[in-house]
């Protein structure tokens, strides 16, 4: 799953609309889909986007086994 479908799909889980997670961050709606539109995001706009949603940004070890809940990312097609 890519970053931007990921949080998407979280978004879409907690009800919560682009909208409302762009006041939540203090930015347009128009920027918030710009950043979930480009193939990458800076980390501290991921770890601000992810904050909001209730996740963290966790760095583990190749093939350790996720949490339940929890989502692996990989590179965009």
């Amino acid at each position: 799953m890519i970053i931007s479908k990921a949080i998407l799909a979280i978004m879409e889980e907690q009800g919560m609309t682009q909208a409302s997670l762009g006041r939540e961050l203090d930015v347009s709606r128009q920027a918030l889909n710009l950043r979930l539109k480009r193939d990458s995001m800076r980390t501290n706009e991921l770890i601000d986007i992810l904050d909001v949603l209730g996740y963290d940004l966790v760095i583990q070890p190749k093939g350790s086994r996720l949490e339940k809940g929890a989502l692996k990312i990989e590179r965009g097609k």
